[in-house]
This record gives structure tokens, sequence and C-alpha cells, in this order.
């Protein structure tokens, strides 16, 4: 598999775990979860970036920025999708790269 695929499916995951800590920060008492990747390395109630100490937006291997779907479970639990998409099209997620980038519930 592509090196720049497997890289960018982890910062999705990476991206997921920090969209947990951003609902579950004690300053977020509301437990909303973010609207935005920029929320995550510029929290509004201020401090550190909750993803990997970045000062700024991660963009993909080819340059582009991260998506955030806000999405529910087929139970109601609220979660975010974060994907990108490689330049044929294939897309990658937290889930997975392709026909796995899908949540399977």
């Amino acid at each position: 598999m592509d090196a720049d695929v497997v890289k960018t499916h982890l910062a999705c995951k990476n991206l997921a775990a920090a969209t947990e800590l951003y609902q579950d920060h004690s300053a977020n008492p509301d437990h909303r979860l973010p609207s935005r990747v920029g929320d995550l390395i510029h929290p509004p109630w201020g401090g550190p970036s909750l993803y990997r100490d970045a000062t700024e937006e991660p963009l993909d291997p080819w340059g582009n920025p991260f998506r955030m779907d806000h999405s529910r479970t087929p139970d109601g639990t609220d979660y975010i999708l974060v994907w990108t998409a490689k330049p044929d099209g294939t897309r990658i997620t937290q889930f997975g790269i392709g026909p796995r980038a899908e949540p399977k519930w």
C-alpha cells in the first residue's frame, strides 16, 4: 500500500481521536463536537492544540485540508467522520480506505 495513503489514514484516526478529546474536555461542559478541524488546533476555550501540538491545520499529502462531517450511528450517537480523498477520488477516513472507508455499524 502507498505510504502516503497509510500516513493519511493514520492522520484521520488521530484527528478522530482529537475530536473525542475535544468532546470530553472539561471546558466543553455540553460535550459539543467540533465544527471544523481548526477547533482542534485552536480550541474555542483557549489552551493547547488537541491534535499532536499542531499550530496550524494539517493538510493531506496532496495539499488538501482534512474534512469533518457530523454523522450519527444507527443507535443515535453523534460522531465525526474525518476524511479526505486521493487525487483519483479514493476516499480515506478514520475507518479505512476506499471501499472500507465507511463505518460498519
